[in-house]
């Protein structure tokens, strides 16, 4: 994921033998890689993460775990409110206090306007999904579109292609 305001600013998660910490930073466009100082309190490194616009802000919800978030390179961790276990954020593209997620057991769209720290329930999207061989929702999936405030996309596996150019 990359951070919209300072594109070099990205950041990755992934699983690498057994090294403790499997997610890292570059400033500088991927040339340098630096790892996290540690990873959420839940978990089990890879899962989905995200960087604020401004590159202030990084939520991280690894593999099998909660969603958190890190104002601090990793050093300290605190849970993303109004999420389940799982849930995938992703970061709006201009407007670094604002994060998007879908919560696939209820079929809602959900929004964070204070750097991802809880999380509101929006509109209805889907029905609610049972989980399948794509994961919960059916493997639906939130992006930002580059450069566009409130300008995001759900796709969904069963029921198509969403948009939305008011954040939901």
């Amino acid at each position: 994921a990359f951070a919209g305001k300072k594109p070099q600013v990205i950041v990755r998660t992934g699983t690498v033998g057994n090294q403790d910490v499997r997610a890292a930073f570059s400033r500088d466009g991927g040339m340098t890689w630096q790892e996290l100082e540690t990873e959420p309190p839940t978990g089990n490194g890879a899962g989905a993460i995200a960087i604020s616009a401004d590159a202030q802000t990084i939520a991280w919800t690894p593999r099998g775990g909660d969603p958190y978030l890190t104002r601090d390179w990793g050093t300290n961790w605190t849970a993303c409110a109004g999420l389940l276990s799982g849930t995938r954020i992703v970061a709006d593209t201009v407007n670094p206090q604002v994060f998007y997620a879908f919560d696939s057991h209820s079929g809602r769209l959900c929004s964070s306007t204070n750097g991802a720290a809880s999380f509101t329930a929006l509109a209805t999207v889907l029905a609610a999904q049972e989980n399948n061989s794509y994961g919960r929702g059916g493997g639906a999936v939130v992006a930002a579109t580059p450069g566009l405030e409130n300008d995001i996309w759900l796709a969904s596996r069963s029921e198509g292609l969403f948009h939305s150019t008011n954040g939901g």
